[in-house]
């Protein structure tokens, strides 16, 4: 019985047409127009067992072949040539499902691509807002996609960075002025410095504005001449906005009460951040540490000096484990 459905199987094959030229083309390399020649063919001879069979097994061979020739084509970013590989597997074979399913992952790498271009354009324009949305976009079809997490961590650096900018003072404080003060109440001079200058000054209740003042201060600025009288009161400041400054007592306590505080987030890429936080508390004294732990993240709020210790203690924890050589 088997012997005699071979021979069938091998007459049908001698006298397919579709079968014939099908090989001949596929053989040649022609894989594209061999398998429509041999679709062709069994439309034309749908009970061909043998055409039949050899169309779905080069069919299914070609196919798994382009399907890996489209991932390596995504793989090194060349979505143009996946997409025409992919059209090829579909065109061939209309119902396979992981070429449905890439074709669908690749047209949202695409349009998350794009998104991405977007955010760093708004990022390279001094749009941190933009930036973020554009990332959160991607974030919100594809979440964990790293180069959207990536932009937010740029976002976050951006912003922390415009946070502990230091502010200044503005235009007002270069101007020229000639001030003259011999035995006058601080209170006097001070005003007569916001007079000229249009700079506001806020003081601390400890500062004695009664205290008597001589200053002699010729075409300077009025930026220099401030510190002058700072100098000579013993007193300190604190830029507030370009035109607002806050005045308090040159003393230790003031000085720890009015410093700057700063915020600087760590990504860490081989230690943690909860061990890493633990440790900061302990040898610096930090409190004010945030962890997310899934960036592994580090964010701390504190002085600049103990920001930049903070600094050299994480980069002799954050090292790769060495590699064992046997």
């Amino acid at each position: 019985m088997l012997a005699v459905l071979l021979g069938a199987l091998a007459l049908a094959g001698c006298a397919s047409p579709g079968l014939t030229e099908g090989r001949k083309l596929i053989g040649s390399g022609d894989t594209e127009a061999g398998l429509a020649r041999l679709q062709a063919g069994l439309a034309e001879e749908p009970d061909n067992l043998e055409l039949r069979i050899y169309y779905h097994t080069q069919r299914e061979r070609q196919a798994s072949q382009w399907l890996q020739q489209a991932q390596q084509a995504i793989g090194r970013g060349d979505f143009d040539a996946a997409r025409v590989t992919l059209n090829k597997v579909l065109a061939a074979h209309p119902e396979n499902p992981r070429a449905a399913t890439l074709l669908a992952s690749l047209e949202t790498e695409v349009a998350n691509q794009g998104l991405l271009k977007d955010a760093q354009a708004a990022l390279t324009q001094n749009d941190p807002k933009l930036a973020a949305d554009k990332a959160q976009q991607v974030l919100t079809q594809s979440p964990g996609h790293a180069g959207a997490v990536d932009m937010q961590r740029k976002v976050q650096m951006v912003r922390a960075q415009e946070e502990n900018a230091p502010k200044e003072l503005g235009a007002s404080a270069q101007k020229i002025v000639t001030l003259e003060f011999r035995d006058t109440p601080l209170r006097n001079v001070f005003d007569m410095i916001s007079r000229q200058s249009s700079i506001n000054f806020i003081f601390d209740k400890d500062v004695r504005l009664d205290t008597r003042a001589t200053l002699f201060a010729r075409n300077t600025t009025v930026a220099d001449a401030i510190s002058m009288l700072l100098a000579t009161g013993q007193l300190s400041k604190k830029v507030m906005s370009p035109t607002t400054l806050l005045i308090y007592p040159d003393t230790p306590a003031k000085q720890k009460q009015y410093q700057e505080l700063t915020v600087k987030s760590f990504y860490l890429g081989n230690a943690d951040a909860k061990s890493t936080m633990a440790m900061l508390r302990v040898l610096i004294k930090t409190r004010d540490m945030y962890v997310d732990e899934r960036l592994n993240q580090l964010v701390i709020r504190d002085t600049p000096d103990a920001i930049r210790l903070a600094e050299k203690i994480i980069a002799t924890q954050d090292l790769a484990e060495p590699e064992v050589m046997l």
